[in-house]
């Protein structure tokens, strides 16, 4: 299915989207040597191939995307504010190619804000991007990029994580039922230990967990936690969870990976586009609505009115961040 292309307005202008889904926030180009420039923004982005298809189960192309972050930028951007950003790239769609990038590219103008950090990969540092208004997301778009990776941790400390994550993902058939069944343990076990908690789609099939702490401990240190509360839901019930991806069976459990709290790892930031074939969205839910709700519901046609009735459901991620000292003493851990 191809997208309707929109016409330009008297102005000249036209939009970029196709016009299968009504953005809250137009966004408006006109022609430029071959190509699309933004209008109405301090540092006007070039845009190509507005008109390719990248989702072609729904139709839905670039320009579509572009539309979406577009729109979606308010909520979107403090949650990326002064993060390394690793991005998920599809220069021609889901039909195509597809890379993780981190080193921000050469060609990124002087107003993308990159982040030097120290890589044991390339014995040197990585410049990564950063997005800090509308026009860094958009000119990441422009590249392919459908989804960002944030890392846990600012890029002026990124030793020092700002949540513990949990990543509850689905082996062997195990159900979406399960996932909510075991994200409710999860939740449960985290408030005995006088933790808050919230929950967002993974946009794929599962869920992610996040836990705001205060910044002054270690990766390892929140991974060593992050692992005694996986092993505590472990052991409440083996039969429907398990900690380790080294399965020997092939019994349908969740599967709670505590392994993303490293220096260096991402996570689909709330809100990222996933490349799945309907446009999924990683979206924050409520935890009395995890049994009513399923990870495919959210998309960047069905989003906007959860977000005009609830707002940014993720905010408190960015507020009230915890100490762990009290809740690694009811762990057993030392500090």
């Amino acid at each position: 299915m191809a997208g309707a292309r929109s016409s330009a307005d008297p102005s000249g202008h036209r939009s970029v989207a196709s016009g299968l889904i009504a953005f809250p926030e137009g966004l408006k180009v006109v022609p430029d040597d071959g190509a699309f420039v933004t209008v109405g923004f301090d540092h006007p982005v070039h845009l190509t191939h507005i008109d390719t298809v990248y989702f072609p189960d729904v139709g839905y192309t670039k320009g579509d995307i572009l539309g979406y972050y577009r729109s979606i930028a308010p909520v979107l951007l403090p949650h990326l504010a002064g993060r390394a950003l690793t991005l998920h790239r599809f220069p021609g769609g889901l039909a195509g190619t597809s890379f993780y990038e981190k080193r921000c590219p050469g060609n990124a103008p002087d107003w993308i804000v990159r982040a030097p950090l120290a890589a044991e990969s390339v014995d040197g540092t990585i410049d990564y991007c950063t997005a800090t208004d509308v026009e860094s997301l958009l000119w990441m778009v422009n590249l392919g990029c459908v989804e960002f990776h944030p890392q846990l941790a600012r890029a002026d400390r990124p030793d020092l994580p700002d949540f513990v994550v949990f990543d509850l993902d689905r082996h062997h058939g195990a159900t979406w039922e399960q996932v909510v069944h075991v994200a409710g343990l999860l939740r449960s076990e985290l408030e005995h230990l006088g933790m808050t908690a919230h929950a967002k789609t993974s946009g794929s099939t599962g869920l992610h967990v996040y836990v705001p702490i205060q910044r002054r401990y270690s990766f390892p240190r929140v991974k060593r936690f992050a692992e005694a509360v996986g092993n505590r839901i472990v052991v409440a019930d083996p039969e429907n969870v398990t900690a380790s991806h080294r399965q020997t069976d092939q019994v349908s459990r969740v599967f709670l990976d505590h392994n993303q709290n490293g220096q260096g790892r991402t996570m689909a930031s709330a809100y990222s586009v996933r490349p799945r074939p309907t446009a999924t969205v990683s979206t924050p839910l409520r935890w009395e609505e995890l049994g009513d709700v399923a990870p495919d519901d959210f998309t960047i046609a069905t989003i906007w009115d959860r977000l005009r009735e609830d707002g940014d459901l993720f905010a408190p991620t960015l507020e009230d961040p915890r100490r762990i000292e009290g809740a690694e003493r009811t762990l057993g851990l030392q500090s």
